[in-house]
């Protein structure tokens, strides 16, 4: 399944996707113009609020090849609640073309982004859910490595060495801006930066 999303002009956003439409039957084609707040909504239906428990992690890559995908495949298989996923953004575009020093987000140039979802019900299987997942992202970037993506730190990490990698380049510049606008460290919850 691939989403991609135009913003602008709608005549001009059919024309862009008409390569895509018709390159190869599609099994389900549902593009068509939504506003934004629907496509922020979209996701909403696989994680209905309080019914399940999460631990979320995600990695930038700077490659997909094959032995990358097979590997994918192969920790897909051994998922540990069959709600769980492992879901692979193409990126690329408008995103890629921001210079790296220009905002506090980073890995905005690699092409690729796999987000590894652990979504489970059952509390006591926490453990092992949580486990899967924490696995899968150091597997994959030891090898594979690149920069994790700081959305999705998942439960428990150490958040400091995160952070820290997460940011990378831009660490340093954030800290200043840190110290100098929240040196009472007021905003500290989630990815704090001290």
């Amino acid at each position: 399944m691939g989403r991609r999303v135009y913003v602008g002009d709608g005549r001009r956003g059919q024309q862009v996707l008409h390569a895509i439409r018709t390159f190869a039957d599609p099994l389900l084609d549902v593009s068509e113009p939504r506003a934004y707040t629907s496509v922020q909504q979209m996701f909403d239906v696989f994680f209905p609020k309080y019914a399940l428990r999460y631990c979320w992690k995600g990695l930038y890559l700077d490659r997909l090849c094959d032995s990358v995908i097979s590997w994918l495949a192969d920790a897909f298989s051994c998922k540990a609640s069959p709600l769980s996923m492992l879901v692979v953004w193409a990126q690329g575009g408008a995103l890629a073309r921001v210079g790296r020093a220009d905002t506090a987000v980073g890995s905005r140039n690699s092409p690729f982004l796999v987000e590894i979802l652990a979504n489970w019900k059952e509390p006591e299987r926490s453990d092992e859910n949580i486990a899967w997942a924490r696995a899968v992202f150091e597997d994959l970037d030891r090898g594979s490595p690149g920069k994790p993506n700081f959305n999705v730190p998942g439960v428990g990490e150490d958040m400091k060495p995160f952070v820290s990698a997460a940011f990378a380049e831009q660490f340093d510049r954030l800290v200043r801006v840190k110290r100098k606008y929240d040196p009472a460290n007021v905003f500290r919850v989630n990815q704090n930066i001290t």
